[in-house]
């Protein structure tokens, strides 16, 4: 597998986990401003954290891709829609009708 492509679904599964685990946060969190911007700011800190996860764990360099800036904005999309995705389907499936 290439090194992008392994960037690209390396996001996507961290978005879907982030996902589920924002939408658990949400229910466990008391109403509120916190009850949304929790699960937002742990988003942005997972995908800031992916970088770690990139190219300490998976050793992938700048140098290896076509385009280094890849390495940072690769994924980006991908990784935040999965991420709102999971987390409306989680909620979704797990409260109650009104």
């Amino acid at each position: 597998m290439k090194a992008g492509s392994k960037i690209y679904y390396t996001r996507v599964l961290l978005g879907v986990g982030v996902g589920l685990f924002s939408g658990w946060l949400y229910l466990v969190l008391p109403l509120g401003l916190l009850q949304s911007l929790i699960p937002s700011i742990l988003a942005v800190l997972v995908y800031v954290g992916s970088f770690y996860l990139i190219t300490r764990v998976l050793r992938i360099k700048a140098e290896d891709l076509n385009n280094p800036a890849f390495l940072k904005t690769g994924g980006i999309f991908a990784y935040f829609l999965t991420w709102l995705v999971f987390w409306s389907l989680y909620l979704t499936f797990t409260l109650p009708p009104s």
